[in-house]
């Protein structure tokens, strides 16, 4: 027996008619969905901002970065005046016994001969151009590691020059050298006779202190002596720095001229220069300690400290 259709299956059947044409004429739409993410992610592996260092720890650097560049520079000139100077026998470990002498006593540091260390680097660079023919130069592009050995402090890295080459730039030489010696010394020794009796005369001031009637006159004479004496004394030094001075600078012409070597018209300068100095400073050291201080041009450093 067949059942009738009933109103409520054709709106059933409408229905789903009706949802079947809609969902053909849909079509899928991407929409975007903001997705929070967490802020404290990347903070452990951002690096750190330029603003964020320390003014002090920049300068620093920029410190340390000029002290190495200043150390090859160095002792990149100490290289090309010992390959200068020692032409056929130079050597790799000469150079560095010459730079560490507790190296050659025993036996050289081995990191010395590591391949690529920055002191093997310059020694190579530098034998190289003056291989070549070139004019050395005053810095270098090797990088000092922190593991590379340091220099020994107070090595003189001052090329060592000639001192003579010749009997007539000698004998000019040693006689300028010799004038200027006894020059300083007959001074100084003039100058210790002006302090000592500007000392004398300090110590009676003291004891005519405090000035009265009958202890003026004393005190006035023995100011005035010690004051001039103290004048006599300063004098003396400058006269003393102006002579050497002159000396040393006519023997640099000199030898230079007669050798025909700037190197050796140089070291007669510093000859006659350091000599005088030890002259004088010899003279002055025992009353660097005694009242009152003797004066150097107005100043009040005491240059003896400085010396020594």
């Amino acid at each position: 027996m067949r059942n009738k259709p009933s109103a409520n299956d054709d709106d059933t059947s409408e229905d789903s008619s009706t949802l079947e044409d809609n969902n053909e004429a849909l079509t899928p739409i991407a929409v975007a969905i903001a997705v929070p993410v967490n802020s404290n992610v990347n903070d452990d592996t951002t690096a750190p901002l330029a603003a964020s260092v320390d003014p002090s720890d920049r300068e620093a650097r920029a410190t340390a970065t000029a002290a190495r560049q200043a150390c090859v520079a160095d002792i990149r000139n100490h290289c090309d005046s010992y390959l200068q100077s020692n032409q056929d026998s130079a050597s790799y470990v000469t150079w560095i016994a010459t730079l560490h002498p507790e190296n050659a006593s025993v036996e050289i540091d081995p990191r010395f001969l590591i391949p690529g260390n920055p002191w093997l680097a310059v020694f190579e660079e530098a034998k190289e151009d003056l291989q070549k023919g070139r004019q050395p130069i005053t810095a270098s592009s090797v990088s000092v590691s922190p593991s590379a050995p340091d220099l020994e402090e107070g090595t003189n890295t001052n090329s060592s020059g000639k001192t003579f080459s010749g009997f007539l730039d000698l004998v000019i030489g040693a006689t300028l050298a010799l004038t200027a010696i006894l020059s300083a010394f007959v001074i100084e020794l003039i100058a210790a006779y002006c302090y000592l009796s500007f000392w004398l005369c300090d110590k009676v001031c003291e004891k005519c202190k405090p000035v009265g009637i009958f202890s003026w006159l004393p005190f006035f004479i023995a100011y005035t002596i010690g004051q001039s004496f103290r004048l006599i004394d300063t004098l003396l030094l400058f006269v003393s720095v102006i002579i050497v001075e002159s000396i040393s600078a006519m023997n640099y012409l000199l030898c230079t001229l007669f050798a025909c070597s700037h190197e050796v018209g140089k070291s007669a300068h510093q000859m006659t220069r350091r000599l005088s100095h030890h002259i004088r400073w010899a003279f002055r050291r025992p009353f660097k300690d005694c009242e009152p201080k003797r004066s150097y041009f107005g100043s009040n450093h005491k240059p003896d400290d400085e010396e020594t």
